[in-house]
């Protein structure tokens, strides 16, 4: 056997080559290197040995991208909404009120005629808005991902980002948004939402509410409230079926829908539910309800649950600093300074809804085009008086916008007293004037639910659109590739009347 086929020993290879030196030498000038190398990376104990030689290993980096965050299919709101194009910014739509003289007779003598009538019309209109955001991929991180040095496409994963970052303001803002908060150019650059356009924000003079809004503030949704509701758009909006609809709402809500029907919460309904067992596969049993919807006398009403419904921002509660949460959490990058504590005070007010004798702190943070600040919790607390309403009054912030006031539902706790337990309650703009006051009638409830039907038909309900999703490229100055999303529309709500809105919908408490 050949020699060279062996196996050899260092010294064995090191002669055959000539080498003076020996295989000992050779594994100390190796041990060297290696010690120099991880001395750099800093892994190497003060006496000189080495701990941990991690910078030496082979590393399998996961091409799975882990995020916990919404997805396509929690996107339902803005894709209920049937789309129209529009070819102008101005959109303008005609609305027939009357057909004729409805309460004339009909009758008439022999030898004359009938009376005629004269249909009744109205115009209106609405302005398409400019809606979009910013994105950008470096040039290096695309050098990086053509070399192979990335597990996922910078491109496609920024294309993603930014479009789902779109998706959810606008998920949000269709039913949530208010034309009346100014942009950092000063301009109205937002549209009125489904609540605002259904008068259902009571931001007005007073709480009356529009018929087709009902308000159950903080009580729990039952099903005989169900069939009011289809009763009233049968009879007063002259719907044909509840088929027609689409039924959106908040995920507690029909939790709790389900605990009625399993018999282990209460309801208003005079007769008692059953607790229903559904057969499984297998010769095995299923507990539960799976609640797909309720049919009424007028027609069936299918449930969507939507995360988004209820969230006026995500989870609805503020940001808040070190020294009133107990985990440390970060304003939006360019937002405004954070207020300083509001104030409150009571005053009469007969159209109030906020209950007496209830202890209430506020929070409040500023906000722009960028992002919102930190809030800030009020200095005390404020009691309700029944019949009363409270003025919150707001010192104003330099470059803010507008802000956001979230509020407890009531409680004297360490988390109410520092602002951990509110949730959002309003928007209000900024007014100009050193302080901005928002009059707390309880039209919203903080935490509670909500519910919408909506007719999806393009003769009540409408997005005027000029342009699909387009990706706009902007011109190259530094070495980010930057892009503009951008879509251009409107919400137009032509025909209330055929549409409804739950709100304030409390949560059910077993057992009680």
């Amino acid at each position: 056997m050949p020699s060279n086929r062996l196996v050899k020993s260092f010294d064995a290879l090191l002669r055959d080559t000539g080498s003076e030196y020996t295989g000992d030498d050779v594994v100390q000038g190796i041990q060297r290197e290696l010690n120099k190398a991880m001395t750099t990376a800093g892994v190497i104990s003060g006496g000189g040995a080495a701990e941990d030689a991690t910078n030496l290993r082979l590393q399998n980096l996961d091409a799975t991208l882990t995020s916990v965050l919404f997805t396509n299919r929690h996107l339902k709101l803005f894709n209920a909404f049937p789309r129209v194009p529009s070819i102008q910014q101005f959109f303008e739509y005609n609305v027939r009120v009357t057909y004729g003289g409805g309460r004339s007779m009909a009758g008439f003598t022999e030898g004359g005629g009938p009376k005629g009538g004269t249909a009744s019309w109205q115009r209106k209109n609405g302005t398409v808005k400019w809606l979009g955001v910013l994105g950008g991929v470096t040039h290096q991180l695309l050098t990086t991902g053509m070399l192979g040095g990335t597990q996922l496409n910078p491109v496609e994963e920024e294309n993603r980002n930014r479009t789902m970052e779109l998706l959810e303001k606008l998920e949000r803002n269709i039913i949530w948004g208010l034309a009346s908060l100014p942009s950092d150019d000063a301009n109205l650059n937002n549209y009125d939402g489904f609540m605002q356009q259904m008068g259902a924000l009571g931001t007005g003079s007073g709480t009356v509410a529009p018929s087709n809004v009902m308000d159950l503030q903080g009580s729990a949704l039952s099903f005989d409230t169900l069939e009011e509701i289809a009763e009233k758009l049968y009879t007063n909006a002259y719907i044909g079926s509840l088929d027609e609809y689409d039924c959106f709402l908040s995920p507690g809500i029909l939790s709790d829908l389900s605990k009625i029907r399993l018999g282990t919460g209460t309801t208003t309904s005079a007769n008692p539910t059953q607790r229903h067992l559904l057969d499984g596969q297998a010769g095995g049993v299923v507990d539960g309800i799976p609640m797909n919807g309720f049919m009424t006398n007028y027609g069936f009403i299918r449930y969507e649950p939507s995360i988004f419904l209820a969230e006026r921002v995500r989870s609805n509660r503020p940001f808040l600093a070190a020294n009133e949460i107990t985990a440390l959490q970060t304003a939006d990058a360019g937002a405004p300074a954070t207020p300083v504590a509001p104030t409150m005070a009571n005053g009469v007010d007969a159209t109030s809804l906020l209950p007496g004798s209830v202890v209430y702190h506020y929070v409040v943070s500023a906000c722009n085009d960028a992002g919102e600040s930190l809030g800030k919790v009020d200095a005390g607390s404020i009691t309700s008086v029944s019949g009363d309403k409270i003025t919150v009054t707001i010192t104003q912030v330099t470059s803010a916008n507008y802000y956001r006031i979230y509020r407890t539902n009531g409680g004297t706790t360490a988390s109410d007293a520092n602002g951990v337990n509110a949730r959002w309650i309003a928007d209000v703009p900024d007014s100009g004037a050193g302080t901005t006051t928002y009059i707390d009638r309880n039209q919203i409830v903080p935490g509670s639910g909500l519910l919408v039907l909506i007719r999806p038909n393009v003769e009540d309900v409408a997005v005027p659109q000029m342009s699909p999703l387009i990706k706009f490229p902007l011109a190259v100055t530094n070495t980010t590739i930057q892009f503009f999303l951008l879509l251009y529309h409107t919400l137009i709500v032509k025909a209330p009347q055929r549409h409804f809105i739950v709100k304030n919908v409390g949560r059910l408490v077993a057992g009680t």
